[in-house]
């Protein structure tokens, strides 16, 4: 009945098969830049939540008895599935991709010590900043870390980084007018 993409890679990764699919599903999409990515194979989302994947559930409503394919990562938080189940409907939660993180070589991540921001637009970019910031002794000092949004900042916060921004909007303008606000407009 549903496909609800919470990301761009889930779209790359199954989007083209919905056409594949013996009757159109409704499609849930998290933010504009994946609801583009969903319209770019043809297909409308019947929603679009603007802020997180958490505002999925609460704006398709009751789902009694319907069916809901979840494509996702590997290191997915299982929340979202939980909450379409608890609002009745039967969930496929499955493994669309898998998350690698990636250990730069040492002078690959030295820029991170004298960066003055670092963007930070998904948990699994905080783990990765986190396990890279141990082997460099730490991040700079006056280093600013922006994160685009909430979830991403709490991820932060679980992983000890001290989180400076969170952009009121949880896309790429959001995080431009968050840095602009904090560093001001440059000529």
């Amino acid at each position: 009945d549903w496909v609800v993409f919470t990301s761009v890679n889930g779209v790359a990764a199954v989007g083209e098969r919905l056409n594949g699919v013996g009757h159109r599903p409704r499609v849930a999409a998290v933010g504009p830049v994946t609801a583009e990515a969903v319209r770019a194979l043809g297909v409308e989302p019947s929603f679009v939540a603007q802020r997180a994947s958490e505002d999925i559930a609460a704006g398709l409503g009751q789902l009694d008895d319907a069916r809901v394919l979840l494509p996702q990562a590997d290191i997915a938080d299982p929340r979202l599935a939980d909450e379409l189940r608890e609002r009745g409907a039967t969930v496929d939660a499955v493994v669309a991709y898998r998350t690698v993180q990636v250990e730069p070589a040492l002078w690959g991540a030295l820029p991170l010590r004298i960066a003055d921001a670092i963007i930070l637009a998904s948990g699994s970019a905080v783990r990765s900043l986190a396990s890279i910031a141990v082997s460099l002794d730490g991040l700079g000092d006056s280093t600013l870390l922006v994160c685009i949004g909430p979830k991403t900042a709490s991820v932060a916060r679980e992983v000890g980084l001290p989180v400076g921004i969170v952009a009121d909007e949880t896309t790429a303008d959001g995080i431009i007018r968050a840095l602009v606000g904090h560093f001001g407009e440059s000529t």
